[in-house]
């Protein structure tokens, strides 16, 4: 037997901690139900992916004439995210302390049965 079997081997856990270990599961339930809102996305509209090439072709052609390019994907700013941003930032200047940081951005969606 070990040290620490025979130091914890007839002591029963305290009613708190099993009140403790209760609102865990639940907490864990409910974070089930954020979703993260990414900060950029893929663009749809034609007209900005027209810009968007034809600024980054003339760009790429003044450095290789003769070169090939080609454009993947196109993204945009997340609307949702950057109006998130704003209102952050508009929150730190009221406070004293300006040490914020927002590590994500997310958003509740549909409660499912578990």
């Amino acid at each position: 037997m070990s040290f620490f079997h025979r130091r914890t081997k007839n002591k029963k856990v305290p009613e708190t901690a099993r009140n403790l270990a209760e609102e865990v599961a639940k907490t864990d339930k409910i974070e089930e139900a954020w979703e993260d809102i990414p900060g950029w996305i893929e663009s749809t509209d034609l007209e900005e992916i027209k810009t968007v090439s034809i600024i980054s072709s003339a760009i790429a052609m003044a450095d290789r004439p003769d070169g090939k390019f080609t454009i993947k994907k196109v993204w945009q700013r997340n609307p949702e995210a950057e109006r998130v941003a704003v209102l952050a930032a508009a929150v730190t200047t009221i406070t004293e302390e300006n040490k914020l940081t927002i590590k994500s951005i997310k958003t509740r969606c549909e409660m499912r049965p578990l």
